[in-house]
């Protein structure tokens, strides 16, 4: 039997950029800080993706999160920073 199926905190239909990385995260088996290596984020970053349901304003950041993790990029781009930040 799939263990996730039992895990109140994994989201079977993502809706959040917290539910995405989350889900995304569970589905391999790896830890905040193995994920954070993928993007090339510390954890506190995945903790505030994951539990704080921050979103990354970073053009960088977000360009790594759309190649590494399935489905995200339907949130990403309806929440897209507004066009005078000047961060990248």
């Amino acid at each position: 039997m799939d263990r996730l199926a039992f895990d109140p905190t994994y989201p079977k239909y993502p809706t959040t950029l917290s539910d995405y990385v989350r889900k995304y995260r569970k589905d391999k088996g790896i830890s905040e800080v193995e994920l954070a290596g993928g993007p090339g984020v510390n954890e506190m970053s995945i903790v505030n993706w994951e539990v704080k349901g921050r979103v990354p304003q970073t053009k960088r950041i977000r360009e790594r999160l759309l190649k590494g993790i399935p489905g995200v990029g339907r949130f990403l781009d309806a929440h897209t920073p507004h066009p005078m930040d000047s961060r990248n």
